[in-house]
C-alpha cells in the first residue's frame, strides 16, 4: 500500500479450478431435423445450468411467468423437474420455462400437428 502497511494477497491454484468437460455432439445429430430438436434443447438446457448468464436467464424466465408453468398452470419450484421450452413465433424463438412432463407432452403435440399435415 502506499503508506507502507502490509497486505496480503491470496493466491489461487491451479489445482482449485473445476475442469469442466464438453459434451460430444452426437454425429448423426442434424440441428435443421425435427427429430433431433429434444436433443438440442436438453444440449442447450444444460449449458444454461452451467453457465452464470443461463442462470440468470432461467430466473428471469421464472420471475416473469411469476413460477407458474404456462402448459399445466402449476407452481414450477426447486424441487420439480423443469426444462426451458423453446417455440418459434413470428418474432422469433420464445423461450419458456415449463416442467419436464409438459416439456414432452408439448413435443407430443407438435409431432401429432406435423403428422396430421
Amino acid at each position: 500500500m502506499d503508506n507502507g502497511e502490509n497486505y496480503y494477497l491470496k493466491l489461487v491454484y491451479a489445482t482449485n479450478t473445476d475442469i469442466r468437460r464438453f459434451t460430444k455432439i452426437k454425429a448423426d445429430a442434424n440441428p435443421f431435423d425435427s427429430e433431433w430438436k429434444i436433443y438440442f434443447e436438453e444440449r442447450e438446457d444444460f449449458k444454461m445450468r452451467n453457465e452464470l448468464k443461463g442462470r440468470r436467464i432461467i430466473n428471469n424466465l421464472w420471475k416473469i411467468q411469476k413460477g407458474i408453468c404456462p402448459h399445466c398452470l402449476a407452481k414450477i419450484t426447486t424441487d420439480t423437474e423443469f426444462r426451458v421450452h423453446q417455440q418459434e413465433s413470428p418474432f422469433g424463438k420464445i423461450k419458456i420455462l415449463v416442467h419436464s412432463e409438459c416439456h414432452k407432452d408439448l413435443h407430443n403435440k407438435t409431432k401429432d400437428t406435423e403428422l396430421a399435415l
